[in-house]
Parts: structure tokens; C-alpha cells; sequence
């Protein structure tokens, strides 16, 4: 039987981590399993980062989660809210163009914000594979709040809330059209 060092499961997971963006999540969902199941093993040190292991496969999970609700929502909208207004165009490649303008954009930011999740997500397996090599605890949640996970955060917030208005204003434009 082969005995897995946590300190050697902690670096495997930030790498499935990396690549979970190449192939489809997969190997995020297999370095979750990896971080629960090594979770109170190791330093305490080792511990803290299978906590943020685990920490940071959730936030991504539900960040990803709520861009493909709000692209099936915003999805139905624009099929049944043009389906009703068809009649309105004077030909079906006016209606075509119409329909490539407005869910087109919408399509191509839903597209961007979940790159820009996955970005994040890789930035802070980054972060924590450097603090891993250093053989750093990693500090995380309310009471640890570094420049850099400062920066972090502002940089989350600020796509959230451009994802915020750019949904409503595809959500205000079809409604209003």
C-alpha cells in the first residue's frame, strides 16, 4: 500500500487545481475529494491549506454555478420573449440580427465572467502553492486579510458587480423591446 505524504497531497491539489480549467473541472473535483480526505492529517500548517483547498472549491463551484443559472434564465427569457414579438420584424434576418446583438453580448460576458472566475480560482491556487513552498500556514476568511488577498477580493467584487449591472441591463433591454 502506498502512503501519501499531506504535505505531497497539498502541492497535487493546487496542481489538479491549475488544470481543472483545461479539462472540464474534473481534476478540481478530484483535488476536493483529496483535501477532504487529507484534511486532518499533516502540520498545522498542511491543515490550513487543505482548509483553503476546500474553501476554494466552493467558492469557485458557486461562482460558476450562479453564471450558468443566470445564462439558462437569461437564455429562456430571450427565446420566449422573442418567440412573442417575431411578428414585430419585418423579415426573419432582421429578427436574426436583433437576436445575435442582444444574446450575442450577453453570451460572449457570461463567457467572460466565468473566465475571469477561472482566472481568480488559478490566481489563488497560485497563492497558495507559494505559501505551500514556503511551508506557510495560508490565512484566509474574515480574520486574515493580506494586501494581496485585499487585492483579490476588490478584484472579485468589481466583476461581480459588473456582471450584476450587465445582466440587468440585458434583463431591462428585453423586456423593454
Amino acid at each position: 500500500m502506498v502512503r501519501c505524504e499531506p504535505e505531497a497531497v497539498v502541492a497535487g491539489v493546487y496542481v489538479l487545481y491549475l488544470l481543472a480549467p483545461f479539462f472540464l473541472l474534473a481534476p478540481a473535483i478530484f483535488g476536493v475529494w483529496l483535501a477532504y480526505s487529507f484534511r486532518d492529517q499533516g502540520a498545522s500548517w498542511v491543515r490550513t491549506h487543505f482548509r483553503y483547498q476546500i474553501s476554494l472549491f466552493w467558492r469557485g463551484f458557486r461562482h460558476t454555478g450562479a453564471i450558468l443559472a443566470v445564462g439558462a434564465v437569461g437564455t429562456c427569457a430571450f427565446v420566449f420573449g422573442h418567440a412573442k414579438n417575431a411578428g414585430a420584424y419585418a423579415n426573419v434576418f432582421e429578427l436574426l440580427g436583433a437576436a445575435i446583438l442582444l444574446y450575442g453580448g450577453f453570451a460572449l460576458f457570461l463567457l467572460f465572467s466565468l473566465a475571469c472566475t477561472l482566472c481568480l480560482d488559478v490566481a489563488r491556487a497560485i497563492q497558495g502553492l507559494l505559501a505551500w513552498n514556503l511551508r506557510h500556514p495560508i490565512g484566509f476568511g474574515p480574520g486574515a486579510r493580506g494586501r494581496a488577498r485585499a487585492t483579490l477580493n476588490a478584484l472579485e467584487t468589481l466583476g461581480t458587480l459588473l456582471f450584476v449591472l450587465f445582466v440587468g441591463g440585458f434583463f431591462a433591454r428585453l423586456v423593454l423591446s
